[in-house]
Formats: C-alpha cells, sequence, structure tokens
C-alpha cells in the first residue's frame, strides 16, 4: 500500500472515520456501541409475547365475569325474596311505630285529663275524702290480710297431709321390726328412723302454720 492512501481524508470527505469501524465475527451478530448483540427481528418479539400474555389475562377476566354472573343469577330468586320480607318488615315496623306515638300521645292526654278531674274533686270534696280514707285504708288492709290466711291454709294443709304420710310410715316400720322380734332388720330400722325424722319435721311445721294463722 502507498503511502498517499494512509493520509487522513479531510473533513466531509465522506470516508469513515477510524474510530467507527466494528468488526463483525463470522456468522456472530452485529453488536452495539455499548458491546451488547443486537436483535435482528427488533423488539418485535417481546410485542409478540405481550400480547399474548394479554389476550390470556383478558380471556380469564371473560372466565371470572362470566362464573359470577352464573352466580349471581343463582342467587337472585333468593335474595330478591328476602329484600321483599325486609321491605315488608321495614313497613311493618314504621306502622307500629305510628301506633305507639298515637298510644304515647293519647295515654299522655288521659293522663292530664285525669289529673285535673281529680284536682277539681279534690278541691271540692277535700273533707269527705278525708272521712273516707281509714275506710278504705282498713278495706286494703282486710283484703292482704285474706290472700295471707289463705296462703297459710294452704301450707297447713300440706303439713297436715305430710305429716299423717311421715305416722303411717313410722307404724309400718314399727311393725316389720315387730313381725319378727328375734331378729333385727337392718332395712326396717333404716326405715323407722328415717320415718321418725320426717314425722318430727313435718310435725313441727304443722305448729308453726297453725301458730301462724
Amino acid at each position: 500500500m502507498e503511502p498517499e492512501s494512509l493520509r487522513e481524508s479531510p473533513a466531509g470527505s465522506g470516508d469513515p472515520e477510524p474510530g467507527d469501524w466494528r468488526g463483525e465475527t463470522p456468522g456472530g451478530e452485529a453488536e452495539g456501541k455499548d458491546g451488547r448483540p443486537k436483535d435482528r427481528d427488533g423488539d418485535g418479539g417481546t410485542a409478540d409475547t405481550l400480547g399474548d400474555g394479554g389476550e390470556e389475562q383478558n380471556g380469564d377476566g371473560d372466565r371470572d365475569r362470566t362464573e359470577e354472573s352464573k352466580y349471581e343469577e343463582e342467587l337472585d330468586p333468593r335474595i330478591q325474596e328476602e329484600l321483599e320480607h325486609l321491605n315488608e318488615a321495614s313497613e311493618e315496623i314504621n306502622r307500629l311505630e305510628l301506633q305507639l306515638d298515637d298510644a304515647r300521645s293519647g295515654y299522655r292526654k288521659i293522663l292530664t285529663d285525669s289529673a285535673r278531674k281529680l284536682n277539681a274533686q279534690g278541691s271540692q270534696l277535700g273533707a269527705c275524702i278525708e272521712k273516707a280514707r281509714p275506710y278504705y285504708e282498713a278495706r286494703r288492709l282486710a283484703k292482704e290480710a285474706q290472700q295471707e290466711t289463705q296462703k297459710a291454709a294452704l301450707s297447713y294443709e300440706r303439713a297436715v297431709s305430710m305429716h299423717t304420710a311421715a305416722r303411717e310410715m313410722v307404724y309400718v316400720a314399727e311393725q316389720g321390726l315387730l313381725a319378727d322380734r328375734n331378729t333385727l332388720d337392718p332395712t326396717w330400722q333404716e326405715m323407722l328412723n328415717h320415718a321418725t325424722s320426717k314425722r318430727f319435721i313435718f310435725h313441727h311445721q304443722l305448729n308453726s302454720r297453725r301458730n301462724s294463722m
């Protein structure tokens, strides 16, 4: 090669500069400025991959929505029925609340009228009311005493019946023990002790009921 061919090319001559030359390995891929191999197909492969993944996600979303719609369709009759029951219950509650308000208003009105009438009667018949008060107080006490007497009578009758049953048990136990005087049966002895204890308890209750009457 001649020396003239090694001279630098003047600026703007169009020849490539020495730093811009890049070697390529035979059978290999061309490397870029950063030293990494270039993708001959560009970014098309990545786009295709993303496209396939998006279609799969859309398909899964459609299937999920279809299953949800089927599930909602299956529950719709029951949900509708429960909503109707809820609406009916709400209407019933509102109706009862209105009735309660009316009843309270009527009660307050009656209470006010009654108090006013009682005050008017009390001012007119004050002396008569004071004279008749002891009589009605005695009637109230007599009614309470009558109720207590009835309770005591029932309790007394119960105590009498239980005392009689205990006496019969004692008699039966004594007859069992006297049947064979040579031997002492533990069963009859235990029954006699139990019946005697019950008789003593019921006799005490009978006396207390008799004294309270």
